[in-house]
């Protein structure tokens, strides 16, 4: 049962006070821009083909998430990792489905959630 809409409109028109003390009544009102709305509908396009995509294209993109949990400062693993995205550039933009993170994560989410430095720095452009 979603929420009455009286009920939306309370819970979006919240004040926040954060630690400066500045308020920020009607920030959540603001209309995102057109940049923000793109970003997060291209997000959603891509975790919902990450659903719909076949097995082997889905395992292609665990094992690319897995090899940035277990990489560590070895050579050979980055190495590796490299040649992951070289021969398929599009992991590097791939977002998880039922995997170890929340779904639609990318590498360099995952890599942060998991602590990993040495991946972050390897996943970031």
């Amino acid at each position: 049962m979603s929420p009455s809409p009286s009920t939306r409109s309370a819970r979006h028109s919240s004040v926040f006070t954060p630690v400066d003390g500045t308020s920020l009544t009607g920030t959540l009102k603001q209309e995102p821009s057109a940049d923000i709305t793109a970003g997060v509908l291209r997000a959603a396009v891509m975790t919902a083909e990450g659903f719909a995509s076949p097995k082997e294209r889905w395992k292609k993109i665990f094992n690319t998430f897995k090899a940035v949990k277990g990489m560590g400062p070895s050579e050979k693993q980055t190495v590796a990792f490299h040649a992951r995205l070289e021969g398929d550039p599009s992991l590097a933009t791939a977002r998880a489905t039922e995997i170890e993170v929340r779904d639609g994560s990318t590498l360099l989410h995952a890599a942060a959630a998991w602590g990993n430095l040495n991946a972050v720095k390897h996943v970031l452009p």
